[in-house]
């Protein structure tokens, strides 16, 4: 069994043999986590394995999907790349940092204590909030809350954590939003949370739907704006007759104390939105919900001006992080022959994406 079967078993647990629906990945991660949990003796052996995969540069090179031609990349300039990938490899609680040209690995910065949904690269480069899932969760919410913490890339050294889901770091790196799960008595439903991490202060928004509406619950994802001042909401909707699930963006002002009636992009894909800002403008990367389509969107108008990028034999795509011009994606893409995932970059003007790394769960640049 060669290392990239390995590193796909242990990142997927059990491959499903058709795509989940629309906007139910972060459940299909989450419940992934769970069962490399039960197979954690098993994985510290394969830890090993990934980072050699990681070191050769067969594995870490321009390459394809199985079944398909091959990509042929026109990346962009070496130069004009972010300086370091910051990665989370398939064991989920190793962080390492990878070239972001050719996707060799660097160093290893951190053994983590726990597993790892998301990261999140400081402006400076000297830090990353991650969202991680420790074991014995406070509380059985719908959305699990996980902690928060924050990382130095120098030391390796976790901070004190902050309970919540779903972490967005503002561009200028000031502000950290996440949604506050209701786990203590008396809160009644999820809320988003800015964190003013300067000032050391948090500011409580309150969402508040239509009477007339379906009950909306927040549960991300959550993504700021280029201007750090206005955040894209993911929120559920549940029929109150049938229970079934619809999925909105709202567009609010994190400035903002109560929110009556958010301003919703107006979009008619079923399933929450991937996103990421594409600097200091109002257009977005998006990936189409239910498909494997980047597009660049406007909000909060919610029109699509053009396709970045798609990946038509890919299982699904998943949008890893972004550089703060907002020209550098990196890209989490799932082989629809055998599952197996692998980090890919694409930046504006490149005619195609590059492969960089196997066996990565989450990035950012």
């Amino acid at each position: 069994m060669n290392v990239q079967e390995l590193v796909r078993q242990a990142l997927h647990g059990e491959i499903a043999t058709t795509a989940p629906p629309p906007g139910e990945w972060q459940g299909v991660l989450t419940r992934g986590i769970e069962i490399r949990r039960r197979r954690r003796r098993a994985r510290s052996v394969l830890g090993s394995l990934v980072v050699v995969a990681l070191t050769m540069g067969t594995l870490a090179a321009v390459g394809t999907f199985t079944g398909r031609p091959s990509i042929v990349a026109t990346p962009a300039a070496p130069s004009a790349l972010p300086a370091r990938v910051v990665a989370l490899t398939s064991d989920d609680r190793t962080l390492v940092e990878l070239d972001p040209v050719t996707g060799a690995l660097r160093r290893t910065i951190a053994s983590l204590p726990h597993d790892v949904l998301r990261v999140e690269l400081t402006p400076d480069g000297s830090a990353a909030w991650l969202w991680e899932q420790p074991d014995g969760l406070p509380c059985s919410a719908q959305l699990n809350p996980g902690a928060i913490a924050r990382v130095d890339l120098a030391t390796g050294t976790v901070g004190a954590s902050i309970r919540g889901a779903s972490p967005a770091l503002s561009s200028d790196g000031r502000r950290l939003a996440y949604v506050d799960v209701p786990c203590d008595a008396g809160q009644t439903a999820s809320s988003v949370v800015v964190r003013d991490l300067v000032a050391g202060t948090d500011h409580r928004l309150s969402l508040q739907s239509p009477p007339s509406a379906a009950p909306y619950v927040v549960e991300g994802p959550l993504t700021w704006a280029g201007d750090s001042r206005h955040l894209v909401v993911g929120v559920t909707g549940y029929s109150k007759t049938t229970g079934a699930k619809s999925y909105e963006s709202w567009y609010v002002d994190a400035a903002a104390s109560t929110i009556e009636k958010p301003q919703t992009i107006p979009i008619s894909y079923a399933g929450p939105l991937d996103l990421a800002a594409l600097g200091a403008t109002a257009q977005f990367a998006a990936v189409v919900p239910g498909t494997t389509r980047v597009v660049e969107l406007a909000v909060p108008e919610g029109t699509v001006r053009r396709t970045l990028i798609d990946f038509p034999d890919a299982r699904f795509v998943s949008i890893a992080g972004i550089d703060q011009s907002g020209r550098h994606l990196l890209l989490l893409v799932a082989d629809r022959a055998d599952g197996s995932v692998a980090l890919y970059r694409w930046s504006q003007g490149d005619a195609q994406p590059t492969r960089l790394a196997p066996g990565i769960f989450a990035a950012d640049w």
